[in-house]
C-alpha cells in the first residue's frame, strides 16, 4: 500500500511540515506519484538518526498521527 492520506482530513502541506518532526527533508511535493518503494527508500534515507529502529510503515503512522493532531488544532 503506497503511504497516503486522506487530503479530506489534512492537506498535503500539512503532512510535510509534520515529516520535517521526523525526517531530515519533508516529503517531497511528488510523493503521491512515488511508488511503495520509492516511498520506503525515501523515509529510510531521510529518517531522523533517532529514529532509525522504526519500520518506514511507522515513520509514516508518526507522521500522519502528527498532521492529523495539526489538523485537528487548526480547524479549532
Amino acid at each position: 500500500m503506497i503511504y497516503s492520506c486522506n487530503e479530506h482530513q489534512f492537506g498535503f502541506q500539512i503532512l510535510q511540515v509534520c515529516s520535517k518532526n521526523f525526517l531530515t527533508e519533508p516529503l517531497p511535493d511528488n510523493w503521491y506519484q512515488l511508488t511503495k518503494q520509492q516511498q520506503d527508500d525515501f523515509l529510510y534515507a531521510h529518517v531522523w538518526q533517532p529514529l532509525e529502529h522504526l519500520s518506514p510503515q511507522e515513520l509514516w503512522q508518526l507522521i500522519e498521527s502528527s498532521a492529523d493532531t495539526l489538523d485537528k488544532l487548526i480547524a479549532r
